[in-house]
């Protein structure tokens, strides 16, 4: 990426793919999206990369996956796919699944019967989503973004590889949430903000504790371990950005489910 803070020291290709080690732009651009493990990325999807190192949201840039999140979210992708879909999983989890070429994933999102006659999916230009993935430059942008997330997903080889060179904020769930975050809009700003792209792009606020807990600093009661009701019913949609196992979501999972509210 032009101006990538550390470009002089990663090179191209943690961004880009490829193989750095050739001396051609034909041999340096290869393999190409589904045929190698470190594909090179074309224009458009190049944002792939970002979540090797960085998660939805949390730096410029990342806007087109942003889009395809919610995208797989509001396409309901997440209800029988993971990553996001509670276990057991209808379809297969995209984590798994090897990484396809562009023109697959296109061919097979639009049509997944012309791909594979006994294809159980639907397509997404079935009438249930027509408006939001239409022949039009909207619907268009929502496709591109989406197949932009599905190929960030299958990238979970090199997520492995680059997670040893690059750290994540801790995810704290072992303190009351606000001794980060502030309660909600009325309430003075207290350290870091809620960043999560779901909350506060879907939401249109920060994290509102506040509608529960009122304007106090409210913490939970001495000794008490449960998780909000709210977090603990959605917790699983977390892994749709937390792609990594060094992000604290492997923690927050596994609190949830031994803590989740009756």
């Amino acid at each position: 990426m032009k101006g990538h803070p550390k470009l002089a020291v990663i090179g191209c290709v943690p961004c880009h793919g490829g193989d750095g080690g050739k001396l051609t732009q034909k041999l340096a651009h290869a393999p190409a999206l589904g045929e190698g493990r470190d594909p090179f990325l074309p224009k458009g999807h190049a944002e792939v990369a970002c979540a090797r190192c960085h998660i939805i949201g949390q730096v410029a840039g990342m806007e087109k996956l942003k889009r395809g999140l919610a995208a797989y979210h509001q396409g309901t992708c997440v209800g029988c796919h993971g990553p996001g879909h509670q276990a057991p999983e209808i379809g297969p989890s995209l984590r798994a699944v090897p990484q396809k070429s562009e023109a697959y994933l296109r061919r097979w999102l639009l049509d997944s019967r012309a791909v594979l006659p006994t294809a159980s999916m639907w397509s997404i230009r079935d009438a249930t989503y027509r408006d939001r993935f239409g022949e039009t430059p909207e619907g268009t942008r929502n496709l591109e973004a989406l197949i932009t997330y599905v190929l960030m997903v299958a990238d979970e080889p090199q997520r492995k590889t680059y997670a040893a060179h690059s750290q994540r904020p801790e995810l704290r769930i072992d303190t009351p949430c606000t001794r980060c975050h502030t309660l909600g809009a009325s309430a003075k700003v207290k350290g870091a903000k809620h960043r999560c792209t779901m909350l506060v792009d879907t939401a249109k606020r920060e994290l509102d504790c506040e509608r529960c807990h009122g304007t106090a600093a409210t913490t939970p009661p001495k000794g008490s371990t449960r998780l909000c009701p709210q977090i603990a019913a959605s917790v699983h949609l977390c892994e749709t950005c937390h792609l990594r196992e060094d992000d604290g979501l492997k923690q927050l999972l596994s609190h949830a489910r031994r803590l989740r509210a009756p």
